[in-house]
């Protein structure tokens, strides 16, 4: 893997198989593909996750990775500070970048989930989607979400291609929307059914989602989120979810605390011990019958 960054905005790319020598960041800055040469940096944090490490450490004490220092497998350089990283590296060990990868704008290998169309990668608010030309819907990757959402919120609430035609073809492209059947849309990185989920739980917008890979959202669904966090809804919701987990919380207790204790014994393992006992009663002797008696009445009390 080879990366390189933008210097205005640090957006990352994978360059290995890109030819040209210079394209365009989602920012609109020019980004040049050249190497550049390692450069010989102390490893100060694990590759892994990003911790800080001791000078002399051979494994992280926080993610319990080994530390990787054997030149020859220190095959990445980081795009921000050209230190020579493990080849497998999700940070610089020097400087302690993440590394994240953005696809380059143009044509995408992936497909729209709603109509199959191929998508085009993006930049909205200087963060890259997939976006299908068709339906309009948007494809973010898992680790952009937050950015994106939280970038969304500042844009100019201005008419979008979301509105008019755009919302019209979206409605077309799915073709259960009339028929209120839930369709569980598949990922277009795995393929694997996604998950719906109501946004804040109680913004009424049901986007769809994989855990590993990254959120659809329909033509209208970005709008309809940052407009609901802008109006405090989402720290509403997230108040009331945990007065919820509280409020279980204590009720759990409640109930443990006030529990009756439960019986030693069912109803029929008593009256199959009365039979024996009974029984050994009658057979036994004086002081046999006298045990015979407690056990009885031990096994009679609650």
């Amino acid at each position: 893997m080879q990366l390189v960054a933008c210097e205005r905005c640090h957006a990352q790319f994978e360059v290995s198989s890109v030819t040209e020598n210079k394209f365009r960041c989602h920012c609109g800055a020019t980004v040049w593909n050249r190497a550049h040469a390692p450069v010989d940096a102390p490893i100060q944090r694990c590759a892994s996750c990003g911790a800080a490490v001791p000078a002399e450490a051979t494994i992280c004490d926080y993610c319990t990775s080994p530390i990787v220092r054997d030149r020859r497998q220190l095959t990445l350089i980081c795009p921000e500070c050209f230190a020579a990283c493990a080849g497998n590296a999700r940070f610089c060990g020097h400087c302690g970048v993440e590394f994240r990868p953005q696809p380059i704008t143009g044509a995408s290998d992936l497909a729209c989930p709603v109509c199959q169309t191929a998508m085009t990668t993006r930049s909205i608010a200087e963060v890259a989607v997939q976006s299908c030309p068709e339906c309009q819907g948007l494809w973010v990757p898992g680790e952009s979400f937050d950015l994106l959402v939280a970038r969304a919120q500042s844009l100019p609430e201005a008419p979008r291609p979301s509105q008019g035609l755009g919302v019209a073809r979206r409605h077309a492209a799915d073709a259960n929307q009339d028929t209120g059947e839930i369709v569980y849309r598949r990922c277009p990185a795995c393929r694997s059914p996604m998950h719906r989920k109501n946004f804040g739980h109680a913004s009424g917008v049901i986007v769809d989602w994989c855990g590993p890979h990254g959120t659809w959202l329909d033509a209208d669904e970005l709008e309809r989120i940052a407009a609901f966090i802008r109006n405090g809804g989402l720290e509403r919701a997230m108040a009331a979810h945990a007065a919820d987990e509280e409020k279980q919380r204590k009720e759990l207790a409640a109930a443990e605390a006030g529990a009756p204790r439960p019986p030693i014994q069912s109803q029929p393992t008593l009256a199959l011990f009365e039979h024996l006992l009974l029984t050994q009663r009658k057979t036994a002797g004086k002081h046999t019958g006298q045990l015979v008696d407690l056990l009885h009445e031990f096994f009679k009390s609650p």
